[in-house]
């Protein structure tokens, strides 16, 4: 449990508006937590680290928790997130009760026709969206972040639409 006084320190600290000294107090405070929690230090080196994410992944995952979140959740995709050390993600679909993959959701760059892709995999359907092409001179970045956007909800409405035929009788 977090003591009042390294609380009320940190409080203190912050409200200074003094970069360095909120820096070290966070460094404190989240020692303070480690050790008031019983984590060693190679827990510590575990349990949060910086992670790259491509800035066009990043539209999408913003995208989809912003604008779309009442569908991913009903779909069940809250929890399950992974992100890739190149800077794309993997989104995956709940398993079926029979234990069948339930599918998922990436990005990905094709290096060779330089690419960003937005792909969907979900029972028999699989389908990608070009998010960027960056061979093109004239790729503005609000244009591009529109184009991310437009992809995630042409996705949604394509796997809303199956499903939807695939439980009408």
């Amino acid at each position: 449990m977090l003591s009042i006084t390294a609380a009320a320190t940190a409080a203190r600290i912050c409200s200074s508006r003094n970069s360095a000294a909120i820096t070290a107090a966070a460094k404190t405070l989240t020692r303070h937590l480690a050790t008031s929690h019983n984590f060693t230090d190679q827990d510590e080196s575990k349990r949060f680290h910086p992670v790259y994410v491509h800035h066009l992944s990043k539209v999408v995952l913003e995208h989809l928790q912003n604008n779309r979140n009442d569908w991913v959740v009903g779909q069940g995709l809250e929890s399950g997130l992974r992100l890739n050390p190149d800077g794309t993600f993997v989104l995956h679909f709940p398993t079926g009760s029979s234990g069948v993959d339930g599918g998922r959701i990436w990005t990905s760059y094709d290096g060779g026709t330089k690419q960003h892709w937005l792909s969907v995999y979900r029972g028999k359907v699989v389908g990608r969206f070009m998010i960027k092409d960056s061979s093109l001179l004239n790729n503005n970045d609000a244009e591009v972040n529109d184009r991310v956007r437009e992809c995630v909800d042409q996705m949604i409405v394509k796997l809303t639409d199956i499903e939807s035929s695939m439980s009408t009788p």
